[in-house]
């Protein structure tokens, strides 16, 4: 079945920390289909290890340093989705990220990006801020992004 949504994770040496972007991909409460692609954007840590622990959950792509637009770059190239949905490998989602943004781009056509608030999390799991956004809780124009 084609995937609705690919889940798009560049890492480089982040052993620390993919494996909980990976889980809260993994945890989606999405009814579709999804598929994540990590792409190993040469690590010289751990980070290898970590990923072939997901080999038979996600598809893991390798490259040799190139940078983070490349490594985004070669999953969407690999995607068979309808959509792409960006994660950083130190980010995590919450449980319903998908299910409260794909409709939005389903129901109406010339809707192209959707975008939302962020908390920032230390590595401990505590936020330390709350919105990423002003306090007017406006949405930013595509000029201000």
């Amino acid at each position: 079945m084609k995937p609705k949504v690919s889940v798009v994770i560049p890492v480089r040496n982040g052993e620390r920390t993919i494996a909980r972007a990976i889980e809260s991909a993994l945890a989606q409460q999405f009814e579709g289909p999804i598929e994540v692609i990590a792409v190993n954007d040469g690590s010289t840590d751990h980070t290898c290890d970590v990923l072939a622990g997901y080999a038979n959950r996600i598809r893991i792509i390798s490259l040799p340093p190139s940078g983070v637009s490349a490594a985004r770059n070669a999953a969407v190239k690999a995607s068979r989705a309808d959509y792409i949905a960006f994660l950083d490998a130190d980010d995590e989602w919450l449980p319903e990220k998908l299910t409260r943004t794909v409709p939005l781009l389903d129901e109406a056509s010339d809707v192209v990006l959707v975008y939302h608030d962020a908390a920032m999390v230390d590595l401990n799991g505590q936020i330390r801020e709350r919105s990423i956004f002003d306090d007017n809780h406006l949405a930013l124009s595509f000029e201000e992004l």
